[in-house]
């Protein structure tokens, strides 16, 4: 007997979610809203809840409030746009998912792949040159008496935790950021960073200006490209499930109708990708199998 467990990968495992992974909490990730709030699971919304949209724990914490807000908006704006009038996705049967960017990705500069980890050890010994440790906070290295930074040699990369410019508007952090890559392009090393704001108050670059000052300097998403959101990524595998249920049968037929009807009562789309991923989800939970249609 075919186990549906078969044609799962992470990621469909982490969308239907058991245990600790995926979500807030664990049990699969979760549903945000227009304001950045997370509202429930992914698959648990009713009929005439408003939009929302699944988002993982990791890129979730990466995006903050704001972020989750604008991207659920696009994506919605993005949706109506295509011709998807209500919430649920595709409109049609084999209808392509609606990719929108969640600004989430992290950027790289000056890529050397791989970058010898002894070759960052000696680029970080040479950048802490620059400056002194803070010694309030022994991770930090204050430049130049007014940029903060804070850099480890992790995943063969010169990873940059934080860079805080103490006087905000006088150019400071672009001339410290540009020994920087002097040095790391002297070891021929990769400098990676997660593009996220410093706080909040007035004169501080939001998450897009922060992104335009890296790129200055070269910076360009790993991906050529800033990644997509999750339920983009597992719409193709659910098709890939949706493949699976044409071509086998359930072991228990009744049991397997029972679901699809409440498929069809959940989702204002049906048949489509995620109902049927959800109601494969439900039957499988509930026992159900699979074997192969015999060949005419």
């Amino acid at each position: 007997m075919i186990k549906l467990q078969d044609i799962l990968n992470e990621d469909l495992r982490a969308w239907f979610g058991k245990g600790n992974k995926g979500g807030v909490g664990g049990g699969g990730w979760d549903r945000y809203n227009s304001s950045g709030d997370r509202v429930g699971k992914c698959g648990d919304a009713d009929e005439g809840d408003a939009y929302s949209a699944c988002l993982s724990k990791e890129k979730a914490a990466k995006l903050g409030k704001d972020g989750r807000a604008a991207f659920v908006k696009r994506k919605r704006a993005a949706q109506n746009k295509g011709g998807d009038a209500k919430k649920g996705g595709e409109q049609s049967k084999g209808q392509k998912s609606i990719k929108v960017k969640t600004g989430a990705s992290e950027i790289i500069i000056r890529e050397y792949t791989p970058s010898n980890p002894a070759d960052i050890d000696k680029a970080i010994k040479e950048i802490e040159k620059l400056g002194i440790r803070n010694p309030m906070n022994s991770k930090e290295i204050i430049i130049d008496n007014s940029v903060i930074i804070e850099i480890i040699n992790w995943d063969k990369r010169l990873w940059f935790s934080s860079l805080y410019s103490i006087e905000r508007g006088e150019g400071n952090a672009s001339k410290v950021m540009q020994k920087i890559i002097d040095i790391a392009d002297k070891y021929k090393v990769t400098i990676a960073l997660d593009p996220h704001p410093f706080g909040t108050s007035t004169g501080r670059l939001n998450r897009p200006l922060l992104i335009n000052f890296y790129k200055k300097f070269g910076f360009e998403f790993e991906t050529g490209e800033e990644d997509f959101g999750d339920m983009e990524r597992v719409a193709e595998i659910v098709e890939q499930l949706t493949l699976f249920l044409e071509k086998n049968i359930p072991t228990d037929p009744t049991k397997w109708a029972y679901y699809k009807s409440q498929a069809k009562k959940k989702f204002d789309v049906y048949p489509s990708a995620y109902a049927n991923g959800w109601a494969a989800k439900m039957y499988k939970k509930a026992g159900g199998g699979w074997v192969k249609k015999k060949s005419n």
